[in-house]
């Protein structure tokens, strides 16, 4: 018997089929052609679906690891452009990959500025950084414009009432974190008053201008294919976040009935007797397959082809993770005929860190937002699975006359 599946020709020659009439093979052909071609359309669309959901996972680790969680776009109350007029210097600063929306009541409010130049400058500013004017979530009259809203329900109007402390000097600051929060957006203002605070208190998303540039302003990390990080972060080598060690022959612990997984390159393939390491570590490949790395808990034998790790304490070794699933490693790969990866090379990585809370936050925002990801990669790959089965069953059940095709039925 061959290692390899095989078969001989008159294996094949003595196969037997069922043959239908000339006429009935021709329509029998016909309608396979039509409803499989519909069928390997469907798997094609759910495979495109995985490939667009991996990528959009590859990319969404690979802008939190090097720029952190940032707000996809903000408001500015209109305070602050009073202040970014007062501090010419911050305009500079302000983050230039965030989107700044703002609604008709900030605009109504600079109008009303009665210094006519002061009025002009802060036009000038609001123009040119304002990407587009929101219409606010509900309406109140004498502050609400005609088009510049949209109907709100009962419990917008009672949540106006909650963050103003149903007081009229208050609903226009209600009106713009309402409708902030109803976009997602981020509120930027200097003013302490009770919306405000009543905002942060219901966990509406608002800050002041300080930590705003603070948190999400960038700078060159001096490494060209990290770009740029957030000017809070520090550049570090992996060799200064986790000690990288090597795997160890295995032979000596297999033992089918072993309690541990033997991990190479390619993930468990033996079980052991014995264990190289417990606890949490990631492993990286040293041969073979060498661009996935895995976080793996307990303990573990890791072969010759693989390395562990030790991640240091006063790091998260989640997020160093997710660093490491954000390596080319094509910029590393020895020239050899098996893809191979040194330890010297894996130890002088750069990584983009930030202290250890923001670390954390990183770590569990992307285990959520890639668990749904991976979710719905598992669907579609479901999907293309059944579309395989029902494809195969259909083929079976006709060309078996267990499903009658005629001519008129195409």
């Amino acid at each position: 018997k061959n290692t390899v599946d095989s078969l001989r020709l008159p294996q094949i020659s003595n196969f037997i089929f069922v043959i239908p009439s000339l006429v009935e093979q021709n329509a029998i052909t016909d309608y396979l052609n039509q409803q499989t071609t519909k069928i390997d359309e469907l798997i094609q669309k759910q495979k495109k679906l995985i490939e667009l959901l991996q990528e959009k996972k590859k990319s969404l680790i690979n802008n939190v690891v090097t720029k952190g969680i940032r707000p996809q776009a903000v408001m500015f109350d209109t305070n602050v452009f009073n202040n970014l007029l007062d501090n010419s210097d911050l305009l500079e600063k302000l983050p230039k990959d965030i989107k700044y929306y703002i609604t008709h009541i900030q605009y109504d409010e600079i109008m009303a500025t009665a210094d006519s130049k002061r009025k002009k400058s802060l036009l000038d500013i609001f123009e040119n950084l304002s990407d587009q004017c929101l219409p606010t979530k509900g309406w109140v009259l004498g502050v609400s414009r005609l088009g510049g809203f949209m109907l709100g329900s009962t419990e917008d109007s009672q949540e106006i009432k909650h963050i103003s402390n149903d007081n009229s000097k208050h609903i226009k600051d209600a009106l713009i974190l309402l409708t902030a929060k109803y976009n997602n957006i981020t509120v930027i203002s200097d003013d302490t008053r009770t919306p405000f605070n009543r905002a942060k208190q219901a966990n509406y998303n608002v800050m002041n201008l300080s930590d705003f540039i603070t948190k999400y302003t960038l700078k060159d990390s001096g490494i060209e294919w990290l770009g740029q990080i957030p000017k809070h972060w520090q550049v570090k080598k992996l060799k200064h976040v986790a000690k990288v060690n090597n795997g160890q022959d295995y032979k000596h612990i297999e033992d089918i009935n072993g309690l541990y997984p033997v991990l190479g390159s390619g993930g468990e393939f033996a079980r052991g007797n014995d264990y190289l390491f417990d606890g949490e570590s990631i492993l990286l490949g040293r041969k073979g397959t060498i661009d996935k790395p895995m976080f793996v808990s307990g303990r573990f034998w890791t072969v010759d082809t693989m390395f562990y790790t030790n991640v240091k304490k006063n790091m998260c070794i989640k997020f160093i993770y997710y660093q490491c699933l954000n390596i080319d490693f094509s910029r590393y790969v020895t020239s050899t005929a098996l893809p191979s990866m040194t330890q010297l090379d894996l130890n002088n990585i750069c990584f983009a860190i930030p202290c250890l809370e923001e670390q954390k936050k990183i770590a569990n925002h992307l285990d959520q937002q890639t668990t749904k990801i991976d979710e719905l990669i598992t669907k579609a790959k479901s999907m293309v699975e059944l579309l395989k089965e029902h494809k195969q069953s259909l083929i079976n059940h006709v060309v078996t006359g267990k499903i009658k095709v005629i001519k008129h039925e195409i």
